[in-house]
């Protein structure tokens, strides 16, 4: 999830919810936390074109 959101949008832009995304512990914290990358995803142009197979990849690992 740090990794799409570092391509797409920019850590220095989602610096909270990767903070969160790093001190998650289980795939409950990291779900709890999908709909947040979602919306951050959807920031950029790229990553609405991409986020439809990035959120079927990530949902295949959380």
């Amino acid at each position: 999830m740090v990794n799409t959101l570092t391509a797409f949008v920019g850590s220095f832009v989602v610096t909270a919810l990767v903070g969160r995304l790093n001190n998650a512990r289980s795939h409950t914290e990291f779900r709890a936390l999908f709909p947040e990358w979602v919306a951050a995803i959807q920031g950029s142009r790229e990553g609405r074109r991409e986020l439809e197979k990035l959120k079927t990849e990530l949902l295949k690992i959380i």
